[in-house]
């Protein structure tokens, strides 16, 4: 349950590994201003409501999907690329989507960019020039909030983040893609939807989470703190009221 807000950045490097900062001036240790993993620290802690921690997943060439698969069950939640490569944005999306849990989220420049991610409903794609990181300003600010509480589309006042003068035509794109961009609505800065690329809510998605990662603790607590439950009416009850309880 602890981490549902917490994001990943994932970046390539010599060895895999996987560490934990609570401050961008702990990263900074390792990772210097100007490096890409800095500047997508940078955008999440300079948010509102900033999570717990952040991972750092360093992944050997090629191989993302091994490197998220062996630190999978940490406490992350939303995985970042501190870099865009297709290649590897496509392999940390599928890996995510088979799991279906945890979300990746990817920043592209132009809408025909998300194509080969079409309907992953546990990846988030954002259109917005890659010199700002949206993807990482826009978990810092609403990922950490509580499951369910928020509306992923209009969030507004993301720091650092420019409004982008799209036409017509590009919002529309867009829109048919499932894409989120950052856009002026009555004169304010805010994300234009708030749907994963397979168009379902991400409020409903992350919800659906929720539900999985408590249902398992729950479970799991009662296994741990009882001596026996036993296969009768008596521990079937048991764990049907621990199941019945989440869901209510």
């Amino acid at each position: 349950v602890v981490g549902l807000g917490n994001p990943a950045i994932f970046v390539s490097g010599l060895a895999k590994g996987c560490k934990v900062y609570r401050s961008l001036s702990a990263l900074a240790e390792d990772h210097a201003s100007g490096t890409d993993v800095y500047a997508k620290a940078a955008a999440i802690f300079g948010q509102r409501n900033i999570p717990q921690k952040v991972h750092v997943i360093t992944y050997e060439t090629s191989k993302v999907a091994d490197a998220a698969s062996e630190y999978f069950y940490e406490e992350w939640h939303f995985a970042l690329l501190a870099k865009y490569e297709e290649v590897a944005a496509l392999a940390l999306s599928n890996l995510i989507e088979e799991q279906e849990y945890k979300f990746f989220v990817v920043q592209v420049a132009t809408a025909t960019e998300l194509g080969p991610f079409a309907g992953n409903e546990s990846t988030i794609g954002l259109v917005h020039p890659l010199n700002e990181h949206l993807d990482a300003a826009l978990i810092g600010d609403s990922a950490n909030l509580p499951v369910g509480s928020i509306t992923w589309k209009f969030r507004s006042g993301l720091v650092g983040i420019t409004a982008q003068p799209l036409g017509v035509s590009e919002l529309e794109a867009i829109d048919a893609a499932n894409g989120i961009a950052y856009i002026s609505k009555a004169g304010v800065a805010q994300t234009s939807e708030g749907t994963t690329l397979s168009g379902e809510f991400i409020d409903a998605v992350h919800g659906t989470h929720w539900v999985k990662a408590n249902m398992e603790s729950q479970i799991q607590n009662v296994l741990t703190t009882s001596d026996k439950v036993d296969f009768d009416l008596n521990g079937i009850d048991l764990l049907n009221v621990t199941a019945s309880n989440v869901l209510e």
